[in-house]
Order: structure tokens, then sequence, then C-alpha cells
């Protein structure tokens, strides 16, 4: 029986092992837009995913793949209500989609306040924690402020997003710009007009990928990244020993927040 795995996250891992633990003639396969993807090692076939703009696109693509591959099974995580939506496609080519029947359920799941909307109304508030939806900086700045006085942590996360990839926690007590990025439990502190040690730095869109580039060479997101000082065009080295962060200026060799030619 032939398995396939598409984009999924790395939890996808502990799915093929309890499979073929569970015995039977089983042959995986996988495929991903990341040619890291952790389930690479634990799968027989891998192919790379190209990147696919609409999502009929990518349906029309996953059904070639199902068809060349012999497909039995498809687990499917990449637009999944898109696959959903086109069950019967696969079911012509005898392929079983391991995925709910309902494509209108999956859309809401796919969408935070869709999801919480739907709690709602199935009579479930007891799951669905205080939230506010926001569409503006300042209605973002208002809604973190009202949360925050009834002594809630605050966190915030796009809407429709997979992972962890924008959740961030609101912490004041952190000054580096760096911890927008810093992975795992990310917090980011907004700043403040009071505080003599903040500095509003932003990060262009080339220099975040020589440093996810970077990190992925070293096999750590703590070793070095590649920012950037749009107030100087300096570029500033941020490194990290595992316990402390820093900002180094290229210019001066001092911290970055102190930096005289800032």
């Amino acid at each position: 029986m032939n398995i396939w795995f598409n984009h999924w996250f790395s939890t996808a891992v502990h799915l093929i092992r309890l499979m073929r633990a569970a015995g039977g003639d089983l042959r995986f396969l996988g495929t991903s837009t990341n040619p890291r993807a952790l389930y690479r090692e634990a799968v027989d076939v891998w192919e790379d995913e190209p990147e696919f703009a609409a999502d009929d696109d990518y349906v029309q693509w996953a059904l070639t793949f199902c068809r060349t591959h012999d497909v039995d099974v498809f687990v499917p995580r990449r637009r999944l209500a898109a696959i959903v939506e086109a069950r019967e496609a696969f079911a012509a080519l005898g392929v079983r989609l391991f995925a709910p029947d309902d494509g209108a359920l999956v859309h809401a799941l796919d969408d935070k306040g869709a999801t919480y909307k739907l709690l709602q109304s199935w009579g479930l508030d007891a799951l669905v924690p205080p939230y506010r939806m926001v569409h503006s900086l300042d209605a973002f700045r208002a809604a973190v402020d009202e949360l925050q006085r009834t002594g809630a942590r605050v966190c915030y996360k796009l809407a429709v997003d997979e992972g962890a990839t924008t959740f961030r926690v609101m912490d004041d007590r952190l000054v580096e710009p760096s911890a927008l990025w810093t992975m795992p439990g990310a917090k980011v502190t907004r700043p403040r007009r009071s505080s003599a040690r903040m500095i509003s730095t932003s990060l262009c869109s080339s220099c975040r990928i020589s440093w996810v580039q970077r990190s992925v060479s070293t096999r750590s997101m703590r070793r070095r990244a590649i920012s950037c000082c749009h107030a100087t065009k300096a570029v500033a080295i941020r490194r990290c020993d595992g316990r402390r962060t820093s900002l180094r200026c290229p210019q001066s060799s001092s911290d970055i927040s102190r930096c005289a030619c800032r």
C-alpha cells in the first residue's frame, strides 16, 4: 500500500513510525517545499513540491502525483480544504483521503476567528479564550491594552497561519529588537518612548533570508544571524551564546543600542 504525506508538520515522523510498527506492506511517500523537512528521513520515496499560488493548480498537481505513484492513501496537510473539496476526483483514481469529508468545516478551522465563532455557535464558549480580531495598528494597540488590563498574558497570531510562524507573546520586559525573531517561544516588546534602551529597527527581506540560510547551514537558530539597521545602512551581526543575545555594530564593535553611529 502506497501512503502519501504531502507538505506536513514534523510530527508526520511519529505517524509514519507508528504505522510501520503496526506492520503490513506499507510504502511511504513524502513531498514538501522544504527539502530539509524532518519526515524526509522516514519515508521511502521523496520529492520536492513545486510552489503553486492557486489551490486548483495544487490539486491538479496532487492528482497527477497520485496517478504517477499509484497512491492508495493520501494524508494531506497542505491545501487540505481544497483537496477535501476535490474528494471525488481523488476517489476516481482509487485514492482514499485520510481527511474530513466536510470542506466547509476545514475552511473554518483554517481561520482562527472563524474557528472561535464556530465553537461559540456550538455552545462551547468555555473553549474560546478572550480575543480580539484587528485589522489596523491602532486597533492592535487598543486590543493589547484592553486585554493586558485584565492581567492576562497577551499573544498574537495571524488569523490564517500554520505552526508558530507568526505567533508572538507580548512581553514588555524585553528590550532587544532581535527578540522578534528568536525561536522558540518568540516574544516581542512594544516600543515605549520613555525607555532609553529601546531602539527602533526593522529587518529587510534580503537580510532576513540571509539569516535563515546561515542558521540552517549551522543547524542552529542561535549561532549567528544577519540583520539590517536601516537607520545607518550598517550591517549588524547578531550573536547568541545560548544565554544572552546582543547586537554589535561593525563600525564600533559596541552594543548597537548605545552605538554613536546611530
